[in-house]
């Protein structure tokens, strides 16, 4: 099957479509359309005004006459065409040019014609989302700037010098807009919007760089008013008036906290550096009013954080546009007014730099200075540009433990832009800063045999040890590797220094650390690794990395490309985080595909290691990564090392251990290259090794250890041969296990059963012993390996699974009081593996010590204890079904040992309806995993137990809490009769109860019960109908599901049993399912014959006299009801029916009832058999006794069905809700016509 597209595909192949719906929108946005020419729109003048509505098409276009508004609309899916470029920008750039050429040709066409109209005011009946066109122009341009960038889209701006000043003059009479709230009404109009703001200004910096004087430009216009920062200014003398607008307008927004905050420093830093205004000198009181925005001594008068920011952004702006003849003389000034700055110790600066904007602009200072002071450094005759050089390094390194990760990101690339101006002396001397930082706070654990022996083949460890980021500075750590990724894309790192970096982003990629909270701290520091990865594979060529070092740790059989290759493959495939893994998929595949034919199985392996196959952490390490281990024998160690660290059973997250030790399983089954017994030497010595307290980590190794001894099973139960040497110790024949065993192994295994034992422990471990008995971890990896070991054990021989006493695995005895107590606990984990754990100690365990393991295990299940109620026994229950494994024989004649009937005798007591419900649905459970499952005969109390389970509807503050016990027993029920357990006479009764529980309204027993059926069905005697399926839950609510159960042929008691499942969903399913089940009832019931219809009528009514105290009944007379009214029974007039039974039949089914439920049933039927003659009378006398019940809603529902019959007028005008002693005189006068109608039909009869 095709797999699904990726979004920027789908994007890719749209965006022909897309491109055309935006070509054609606009012209119909901007301009009038005055005509049609050969199918082709022709377009007039730009449009004043148009709608910005929500809706999803631009509408037609509206004209009116008068003076009414012509308007358009700009659809908030037009923007929404333009965002979805933002992945892919470049598919705009053909048509990029025409898109703003076309936008910005009718924004100055509106200049010309409709300027004065932009602030107009408006009608009162004019729509309420009109805007003028300049903004929803400026909106379009602003998404254009959002996918495209601003560089891009300025560029493409009108630059003719004639449209500086209307666009100027525009700007500020737009902006004086000072409507009043109650002017602007609603609507989107009055002042201009930040989009209009930037978009305009920006407009502005690109009509600044007219080649000619100012000057010339100017017109003889009134001087406009300018801003307070403008008067503060000392500007020098001749400056044009002209400039003084802009200048106004840039230091007016440059500290405004919107976006046009970026344009105005464009436009600032661009006509500062004019070269008519630098022949003025208008730069220095520029420089010298941002510096006096820095100063200690004005940051009192500073009233935001965006006024330093905005002099900061200008200063950057100013450093990186000037060129050296500027900056000889600016550059001291600038930088020692920033260092005084950061010198000065005030409340007032804190709470500056508190802002990690003002941080980035500083960091973003210094990296423009020091560049400067490089490129003046070089024909300087003075140390000053080299001093200032060193500072602003300085201050970089320092800013790279920053506690924003944006204001690391802005140091670490400054660091890699001043070190690649000054060259390899100064890089070397920044990576040796930078491994000085990394390598501060970062301790080494000592290497241990096992681990050096582990890990060998890859290299993992270095003459230190193991590195642990305990106490490491993470954000430190992020900054200086984000660092070295920068030089490396770059290319800036020397080739001699290659080999360290490339050590210390290894270290990054293994970087993890545990908040206080138990949260992974780290993921940021193995993105940057990936990043360096990447840019190392993309920018050095094989021959700089081969040169730089061969080999790595001192080994010689792996190359530094491989060894890179090996750390990506274990992060891709193992790492927590999904942009850790698809990072290193796409750094590993640059490896490979650059450095050919230097990386074992290169091409194989990218293939597999996939950057979409690894999005998954399941599959990206049960496929992926053992996809990738059968490749090589290198990999296969790789992924099993990292298996065994932090990323895997070692991991704080419960479930990430489960996945790591299932992977340890499934890699070691399929191994060509690792030695299982080894594995298991690696495990059990670490495990050795570990303190009781690590619960975690016990958690993961132990669970490694079982899914070994799991995939054993799984191997050996598949073949005829026995097991391989490295599981020779396991065998249950004590003569093969001393020829082919080492008494090495031996020992080993006895260790094992050491470990299992937690008792056996020294007194300081006491302490540690009860937190790791209370753990949930513990008991459940421990109950597993037992369960595992007894599999793997057993497995050779065919005739039994259990019952091989072993006396190699005597010391695993010492845990079993460790498991009973795992019997107890309610966790789901625990409660699924302990009871097979118990059973595995029944293995090794002799016959006469069987029997009081299951003793004790029986007084566990009957115990009364509060404490241990519920939940609590699950648990031991399941263990006791389990039980009948080791003492029922399937050899046998069928008989049932007193083992096992002491058993079922057990779980019977717990199926009782005084129990708990979770205690009978674990009995009912068991029932189906021991004594059904292995004797060939049952009891018929089980049978009995069975029956009552089935139709369990017990209920509590849960709900219908009977329908997990329905559930439990039709699993089991389905398992006897499979089994052909269940005697003749009973087995109708249960085949007819599950049938009625497959159409009853429950939807999940009801899918539960028709997926038994399918399962069973020629186990079930049920010939000649057609056969329940149920694929999914879905089907059991079509009508073609009810329709096959009420076409089931059984005998009447099972017709009925199968009815009352049906009535409950006819009368109270859900919506879809009832009207399923009353469609296929009225098409079941058309195609009777009137024999079978009397049969299934007379069913209904025996299911509402004989259950009159259960809600069946109110179900089975919504049904009567319904055929009522679906004019189903009024085909039974013809018919010999005894209407009068009917009637007294609903009479007692509501006899002194206050179910309001019961009484609305009753009266539903009532309305039907009013319309028979026989019983009308009887039926209107008593809906008119009903006009007396206390409850107004059964009053009005009564008078309802008295006036559908009567056709009353005078009943429409009285007030049924009033109390029943007021409508005592409406009630007998009901009473009196009844009384006249059936004196009148009585005359009839006569005549």
């Amino acid at each position: 099957m095709e797999e699904t597209l990726e979004e920027d595909i789908k994007l890719q192949r749209a965006s022909a479509d897309l491109i055309a719906q935006i070509d054609h929108s606009l012209p119909l946005l901007l301009r009038k359309t005055v005509s049609r020419k050969k199918g082709r729109l022709e377009h007039g003048r730009v449009r004043c005004l148009v709608r910005d509505s929500r809706t999803n098409e631009i509408t037609k276009l509206v004209s009116g006459i008068s003076g009414q508004l012509v308007v358009h609309s700009l659809s908030p899916l037009f923007l929404d065409q333009l965002d979805q470029f933002q992945e892919l920008p470049q598919l705009l750039d053909r048509h990029l040019s025409g898109f703003v050429q076309c936008l910005s040709s009718a924004f100055l066409e509106y200049l010309d014609h409709h300027e004065n109209q932009y602030d107009r005011l408006l009608k009162e009946a004019s729509p309420t989302d009109i805007i003028p066109l300049p903004r929803a122009i400026c909106k379009v341009l602003y998404v254009l700037c959002k996918v495209r960038g601003q560089k891009v889209i300025a560029q493409l701006l009108n630059n003719e010098a004639k449209y500086l000043e209307p666009m100027l003059r525009a700007f500020q009479n737009w902006s004086k807009c000072k409507n009043t709230s109650s002017e602007m009404r609603i609507h989107l109009r009055g002042r201009m919007t930040w989009e209009e703001r930037y978009i305009m200004l920006l407009w502005l910096s690109h009509l600044v760089l007219i080649p000619f004087d100012l000057t010339t430009v100017a017109s003889c216009e009134a001087e406009h008013g300018f801003s307070s920062p403008l008067r503060a200014l000392n500007l020098p003398l001749g400056t044009p008036k002209i400039g003084q607008r802009l200048l106004g307008l840039a230091l007016q927004y440059i500290v405004s906290p919107s976006k046009e905050s970026d344009s105005a420093k464009i436009l600032l830093v661009r006509l500062t550096l004019r070269t008519d205004m630098l022949t003025l000198g208008l730069h220095q009181p520029l420089v010298l009013w941002a510096l006096d925005m820095l100063e200690y001594g004005n940051i009192k008068r500073v009233v935001s954080t965006y006024q330093p920011i905005g002099a900061l952004s200008f200063l950057s702006g100013f450093v990186k546009s000037a060129d050296n003849a500027v900056m000889r003389q600016m550059l001291e000034p600038i930088w020692e007014s920033i260092q005084h700055m950061l010198e000065e110790k005030s409340l007032h600066l804190e709470k500056m730099l508190s802002s990690a904007v003002v941080r980035k602009l500083i960091i973003k200072l210094h990296r423009l200075l020091g560049v400067t002071a490089h490129r003046l450094h070089r024909g300087a005759t003075y140390e000053k540009p080299r001093q200032i050089l060193e500072d602003a390094l300085c201050y970089l390194l320092e800013a790279l433990d920053d506690n924003e990760t944006s204001v690391r990101f802005a140091a670490s690339k400054a660091l890699s832009v001043v070190a690649l101006q000054c060259g390899e002396e100064s890089t070397s001397d920044i990576i040796d800063r930078l491994k000085e930082n990394l390598e501060t706070n970062l301790c080494w654990t000592e290497v241990t045999g096992e681990m050096q022996m582990a890990d060998a083949r890859n290299q993992l460890n270095t003459e230190e040890g193991w590195p642990d980021y305990t106490y490491a500075n993470a954000m430190e750590w992020h900054g200086c590797i984000l660092t070295l990724a920068h030089l490396l894309f770059r290319h800036a790192i020397p080739t001699l220094d290659l080999e360290k970096v490339i050590f210390y982003l290894c270290l990054a990629l293994n970087f993890d650390q545990r908040s206080a909270l138990g949260a992974s701290i780290g993921t940021n520091i193995r993105d940057a690794a990936c990043f360096g990865f990447w840019a190392l594979s993309r920018n050095y060529a094989t021959c700089e990395m081969v040169a730089s070092s061969s080999h790595v740790a001192g080994d010689t059989s792996v190359s530094l490309l491989q060894h890179i290759a090996n750390k990506l493959i274990e992060a891709a495939c193992l790492d927590l985080s999904g942009n850790i893994r698809r990072g290193t998929s796409a750094a590993l595949q640059e490896l490979v595909g650059r450095h050919p034919d230097t990386i074992a199985s290169g091409i194989v392996l990218v293939q597999c290691v996939d950057y979409h196959a690894v999005a998954s952490r399941h599959g990206a390490m049960m496929l992926v990564g053992i996809q990738a281990a059968d490749k090589e024998a290198i990999y296969e160690h790789v992924l099993f090392r990292g298996l065994l660290g932090w990323r895997g059973i070692q991991s704080p997250d419960a479930s990430t251990r489960r996945l790591s030790a299932e992977t340890i399983g499934r890699l070691l089954s399929r191994s060509c290259f690792l030695r299982p017994m080894e594995a298991i030497k690696i495990l059990k010595d670490r495990l050795g090794r570990t303190r009781l307290s690590d619960i975690e980590q016990r958690h993961g190794l132990i669970l490694a250890l079982s899914h070994i001894f799991e995939s054993l099973h799984a191997m050996q139960h598949g073949t005829d041969e026995g097991p391989t040497r490295e599981w020779s110790c396991l065998s249950t024949d004590p003569s093969v296990m001393r020829t082919s065993a080492s008494e090495q192994e031996g020992d080993e295994m006895h260790d094992l059963g050491l470990i299992l034992d937690f008792h056996s422990g020294s007194a300081a471990e006491q302490e540690d012993l009860s937190a790791a008995e209370r753990s949930q971890y513990t008991h459940e990896a421990r109950s597993r390996l037992i369960w595992n070991l007894a599999s793997a054990a057993c497995c050779r021989y065919r005739w039994h699974k259990y019952r091989v006493p072993i006396s190699t695995f005597d010391p695993l005895m010492a845990a079993r009081g460790n498991v009973q107590l795992s019997l107890i606990r309610q966790e789901d984990l625990v409660v699924k593996f302990s009871p097979h754990a118990m059973v595995g100690f029944m293995v090794f365990t002799p016959a006469n010590e069987r029997r009081q393991l299951l003793e004790s295990m029986i007084t566990t299940v009957r115990c009364r204890d509060p404490r241990y109620q519920g939940l609590h026994k699950v648990g031991a229950i399941s263990a006791v079904g389990l039980a009948t494994i080791a003492f029922q024989d399937p050899a046998t004649d069928g008989t049932i040992s007193s083992d096992v009937d002491a058993i079922i005798q057990c779980l019977l007591e717990q199926t009782h309806a005084g129990n708990d419900i979770e205690v009978r649905c674990a009995a009912l459970q068991s029932f189906a995993q021991g004594p059904i499952s292995l004797c060939k005969v049952i009891p018929e109390e089980v049978v009995s137990a069975l029956q009552v389970c089935l139709d369990d509807y017990t209920n509590d503050h849960r709900g219908d809490v009977g329908s997990l016990v329905r559930t439990a027993a039709i699993d089991t029920a389905g398992l006897a009769l499979r089994k052909r357990l269940v005697p003749k006479v009973a087995r109708a009764h249960i085949v007819a109860r599950i049938c009625a529980l497959a159409a009853e309204k429950l939807d999940k027993v009801r899918y539960h019960a028709a997926t038994c059926l399918q399962t069973s069905w020629n186990f079930l005697d049920l010939y000649d109908c057609e056969q329940v399926t149920a694929m999914d839950a879905h089907e059991t609510m079509t009508v073609a599901h009810f329709s096959k159960i009420l076409a089931l042929r059984t005998d009447r008691p099972s017709s009925l049993t199968i009815l009352r499942g049906f009535v409950s969903t006819a009368g109270d399913g859900s919506a879809s399912a009832m009207q399923s089940s009353r469609t296929a009832l009225v098409a079941y019931t058309e195609q009777m014959p009137l024999t079978g219809l009397s049969f299934f009528c007379s069913n209904l009514a025996e299911i509402i006299r004989t259950d009159r105290d259960r809600r069946v009944s109110i179900w089975a007379m919504e049904v009567v009801a319904f055929l009522f009214e679906a004019q189903i029974i009024r085909r039974l007039l013809r018919g010999d029916v005894s209407w009068r039974n009917l009637f007294s039949t609903i009479n007692h089914a509501h006899f002194k009832s206050t179910d309001i439920r019961r009484l609305e049933a009753a009266i539903a039927v009532y309305s039907g058999l009013a319309s028979i003659d026989i019983v009308k009378v009887d039926v209107l006398k008593k809906l008119c006794d009903m006009l007396r019940n206390p409850i107004a809603k059964i009053r009005n529902n009564a008078a309802d069905a008295l006036f559908s019959t009567l056709q009353d007028e005078e009943m429409l005008v009285v007030n049924w809700s009033c109390s029943p002693r007021e409508l005592k005189y409406e009630r007998e006068k009901i009473l009196a016509k009844i009384e006249t109608l059936a004196r009148s039909d009585l005359q009839i009869d006569r005549c």
